[in-house]
């Protein structure tokens, strides 16, 4: 009931499995709502998703929707990348599971260097001695360091990346929420990370 609560308050009064009383029997014998027709947004899409599975014992309980990234502004959600960016290289430096679960998730951000303008790349690259490969993981490297060397950024680059958070949660929509549910699957990951806050 939460879930169909959420998605009509986000959707202006629309019902999560459809618009007919047929089509919502048969949207929910199938657990499927139709979110794609109503929600843009991706955190607000994993909520309603979370919070209508079919199975009511593996929906969230309340302490758990609220502290859901949809309800998160950029700043949080950039501090979270980031705090992850700091370790990703552990995770990902050798074949294991963990880093097969992150490449998969974050096939988005495989071509991240191609959206992401040369000069403002080459300084950082100079800023933190790195070169940066076209993979998820460098994104995160690369997000630390921008963050982490933009107060030492000329005006001309400046005036191209503005705000470091908006910059990279914009240009890249989706690697936040990949990121994140490969890390909420996993709470040996989230403790060793340092996320628990988070969850």
């Amino acid at each position: 009931m939460c879930g169909m609560l959420i998605f009509y308050i986000l959707t202006g009064g629309k019902h999560p499995f459809g618009s007919s009383e047929r089509e919502c029997q048969e949207n929910i014998k199938q657990g499927q709502p139709m979110m794609d027709s109503y929600l843009e947004d991706i955190e607000g899409k994993d909520l309603v998703r979370e919070t209508t599975k079919g199975n009511a014992s593996t929906r969230p309980i309340i302490d758990v929707v609220v502290k859901h990234p949809y309800f998160w502004d950029i700043n949080k959600r950039f501090q979270f990348l980031l705090q992850v960016g700091r370790k990703i290289t552990f995770y990902t430096s050798r074949p294991t599971r963990i880093a097969e679960e992150f490449k998969e998730s974050c096939i988005e951000a495989r071509d991240w260097i191609f959206y992401v303008p040369l000069t403002v790349i080459n300084f950082v690259t100079k800023c933190t001695n790195t070169y940066y490969k076209n993979e998820f993981s460098h994104l995160l490297l690369f997000a630390v360091g921008l963050q982490e060397n933009f107060e030492l950024m000329p005006k001309s680059l400046t005036s191209i990346v503005l705000i470091p958070s908006h910059f990279v949660l914009l240009t890249f929509p989706t690697i936040f929420m990949s990121i994140f549910h490969v890390i909420r699957r996993n709470s040996v990951l989230q403790k060793q990370m340092g996320l628990e806050a988070f969850f």
